[in-house]
């Protein structure tokens, strides 16, 4: 039994950023986080799909039945819902779902979108048609106008609303299994931070897709938690698993995984939960030298801002204690436990660590069949 509550608007305008702060700042009771993009990366998506939205739908209505079943009251959600989508969305638990729509008027909103974003200044006509579609097509959703509104601002009127919304739980309506009984092909991505792991890990289902449907989950997107509960593991495996045979449901023929096992469990508590998908494990390693260089692009905001990215902005001693640590992981798992494959990814492109790791992949499914 649980409620949703959404924050959307446009592309552009904040609402990832403040739905996040919605959620760390979440006391009242159990609730966890997802921006919504992170369950619409099948690809490529299919023609009966053109803009991804059943394959959201269904990922974020198995998604929500897991976390209820586990015992989430609240599900905070990020991401744009189009006007002609929200009724279904709406459905995923009747009367439980609340959509709070961020706005900004036009030259706000272009600022914004180039600030973060100054290598797609061609798509500023793409996001200024999507916000004058959501203005024109309301659906009965708040509407908070950010356009004079500072972050801290809208982040402390979100909460308000979020604190003061206590409508009757609900259960989420039942999604089909997985009828599906034999099992795909994957890879599990592991690797210390800034050694490449969600980058190429991504390019590698990129590339896998353009022979066949693949799919892609990141286990950090779907362990958020607060208070963290006793049985978080198992809470993150449920949830995981609810993706993935939502994506298995959608066609998908192959998943690459990343993340570390701890939060879940360890690797044999995942790969009992994805028991649908042949899971071997390779570890990604980086020089001191590599790490350096990642990290400072992410520190510098380079590189994609991904909820509970923590790097953006850090001090210089800051920044030399993480490098440590980066390096301190990646001896460690040099050191062991053993993986099915190595992929050194310090000198290679994004793109050639993706065909190494493919190349791995297919080597061991080899090997084992």
């Amino acid at each position: 039994m649980l409620s949703v509550f959404w924050v959307c608007g446009p592309p552009g305008v904040g609402k990832s950023s403040a739905g996040w702060r919605v959620f760390t700042g979440a006391r009242s009771m159990r609730t966890a986080y997802v921006d919504i993009d992170q369950l619409g990366l099948r690809m490529p998506w299919p023609p009966a799909d053109p803009d991804a939205h059943r394959l959201k739908h269904d990922g974020l209505a198995a998604l929500v039945g897991a976390l209820s079943s586990a015992g989430v009251e609240r599900v905070v959600v990020s991401g744009i819902v189009r006007p002609e989508h929200a009724a279904d969305f709406a459905a995923i638990a009747p009367g439980a779902v609340r959509f709070v729509r961020l706005r900004a008027d036009l030259r706000v909103l272009t600022d914004r979108w180039l600030g973060r974003n100054p290598h797609l200044r061609d798509d500023v006509p793409r996001v200024r048609e999507e916000a004058r579609h959501h203005d024109r097509g309301g659906f009965g959703e708040d509407v908070l106008d950010t356009t004079t509104l500072g972050r801290d601002e809208v982040a402390h009127r979100l909460r308000a609303l979020e604190e003061s919304w206590r409508p009757e739980p609900v259960a989420p309506v039942a999604q089909p299994h997985d009828p599906s009984s034999v099992a795909i092909p994957g890879v599990w991505l592991l690797g210390a931070r800034a050694a490449g792991a969600s980058t190429a890990g991504f390019e590698a289902m990129l590339r896998r897709s353009a022979t066949a449907p693949a799919a892609f989950i990141d286990l950090q997107q779907f362990g958020f938690l607060r208070p963290e509960p006793a049985d978080a593991a198992a809470v993150r495996c449920a949830a995981v698993a609810a993706v993935a045979t939502t994506y298995r449901r959608h066609g998908a023929r192959f998943l690459v995984v990343v993340g570390r096992p701890e939060p879940v469990g360890g690797v044999d508590a995942l790969r009992a939960a994805l028991s649908g998908v042949e899971l071997p494990v390779g570890v990604l390693r980086a020089s001191p030298a590599a790490l350096a260089a990642r990290l400072a692009d992410r520190i510098a905001g380079r590189a994609v801002h991904l909820a509970g990215d923590d790097l953006i902005g850090l001090s210089p001693g800051a920044a030399r204690t993480v490098l440590e640590r980066a390096i301190g992981e990646d001896a460690r798992f040099a050191a062991g436990p053993p993986a099915d494959f190595v992929v050194d990814t310090s000198d290679r492109t994004v793109g050639e660590s993706a065909e190494a790791i493919l190349a791995a992949a297919e080597l061991v499914k080899r090997t084992v069949s």
